[in-house]
């Protein structure tokens, strides 16, 4: 009986451990670059739909990655897309990487 509780043991830490790398094969969300279109005002739209802080962007730059680096109220932002498999849908993301950096020691 010992062996068959064992073997349950490891099949169900492997089943486990199996997981993530599969969900990691099909992701419910994969990132993008940012809209198209003149980059300080993509990048104006996006970060004022998500942080009240910013009024006004005062530097922008559209990435190799198609991203965007951008500067507003004193913070660094970086403008992208994810796109939402299960519901089939693009959102625009702007994300702080002051904070991100601050909080987390990670850069953007």
């Amino acid at each position: 009986m010992r062996g068959i509780q064992q073997f349950a043991l490891a099949a169900a830490c492997a089943g486990a451990l199996a997981w993530p790398a599969a969900m990691a094969a099909s992701p419910k969300v994969s990132f993008g670059a940012a809209p198209a279109g003149d980059t300080s005002k993509v990048a104006n739209r996006i970060i004022k739909e998500n942080f009240d802080a910013c009024k006004n962007v005062t530097s922008a730059k559209r990435l190799h990655d198609g991203t965007i680096m951008a500067k507003c109220a004193g913070s660094d932002f970086r403008v992208f897309t994810a796109f939402k498999r299960d519901e089939g849908k693009t959102i625009e993301v702007a994300l702080n990487c002051t904070v991100l950096k601050k909080r987390l020691d990670v850069d953007c």
